[in-house]
């Protein structure tokens, strides 16, 4: 249980108080949120991770971490070398 379910816990005890409810309501709106933003953000990290190790891979460059204008560069450049591969271009 998170520091936000606790809180949200205590503010349900009194049913009576229409302010208390309105903050659980809230808080627990705000924890999807965060929730969400954390997931999104775990799928990203997790996507970046295999660029970086398959750009380590294919340079030899295993202690080097790519900033995101070099990763982006790269995959651009390997885009374009497969595009012209299937179209039995040279380069």
């Amino acid at each position: 249980m998170t520091d936000i379910d606790r809180i949200v816990r205590m503010l349900r005890v009194s049913e009576s108080d229409p302010v208390q409810q309105e903050a659980a309501d809230a808080l627990e709106a705000q924890a999807e949120r965060i929730a969400e933003q954390d997931y999104v953000l775990e799928m990203k990290w997790r996507a970046e991770d295999r660029a970086i190790k398959s750009w380590q891979a294919k340079t030899g460059e295993y202690l080097t971490w790519p900033d995101q204008a070099k990763l982006v560069e790269w995959l651009m450049d390997e885009l374009r070398a497969a595009r012209a591969a299937l179209n039995g271009e040279k380069g």
